[in-house]
């Protein structure tokens, strides 16, 4: 995208209101297309929308407040851009590490603020590199402590550094994971649409590193 306050605007979108769960042709992505409005245009997107399982907000008028933080937040720093950048000296762990914490808004938790600066980082938008899980309050970190059996965050951290490691997968990778894994029902799984299977080769080294 040639505009990189549109990107960083749809970014946010997408960890916010979060694709829905599809089945067949349907686009996961309907509810964030029906939302979008143009981020110069200075405008609400649109709330009442279908919400994915790991959407941000509960209602309408709560969702709204959260947008009105972010824009704030941009706005005071001079543009997304500027406020996603950051320090010049950072590194990318360093600007995952801080703007992660600066993007703590009113009902924007810990599982939106990792997923937009993950998405933003894979898709070289912004350059961040997360070390840890940063976890917090949410399903991933609740699934975590039922998967690694302690209920420290430190530990935590090193236990899921230690099995992304042995796995050879990206930390990151982890998160959607644990969330998966800690949903109650399949319908509160997050895929985006996503139709990859693991195929044996992968299920049978995963299994390894777990010792199942």
């Amino acid at each position: 995208m040639d505009d990189p306050e549109e990107a960083l605007w749809l970014g946010f979108l997408v960890a916010f209101i979060c694709p829905i769960e599809v089945q067949g042709g349907e686009d996961p992505f309907a509810g964030i297309r029906a939302a979008h409005v143009p981020w110069a245009s200075g405008e609400l997107p649109r709330l009442d929308v279908p919400r994915g399982p790991r959407s941000q907000f509960a209602d309408p008028a709560a969702g709204e407040t959260t947008v009105l933080a972010y824009r704030a937040w941009a706005g005071r720093a001079g543009g997304q851009q500027a406020a996603f950048a950051g320090e010049p000296a950072w590194t990318p762990e360093r600007r995952f590490d801080r703007v992660f914490e600066r993007l703590s808004l009113p009902g924007f938790g810990r599982a939106g603020r990792y997923e937009l600066l993950v998405s933003l980082g894979r898709l070289d938008v912004v350059e961040a590199q997360p070390t840890t899980l940063r976890f917090g309050d949410d399903t991933a970190t609740l699934a975590a402590k039922r998967v690694f059996g302690i209920g420290d965050t430190v530990l935590l951290e090193r236990r899921a550094r230690a099995l992304a490691q042995a796995a050879e997968l990206p930390l990151e990778a982890l998160d959607l994971a644990l969330h998966n894994w800690g949903a109650r029902a399949r319908a509160e799984r997050a895929t985006y649409g996503c139709q990859a299977v693991a195929d044996d080769a992968e299920r049978d080294a995963i299994a390894a590193v777990l010792g199942t």
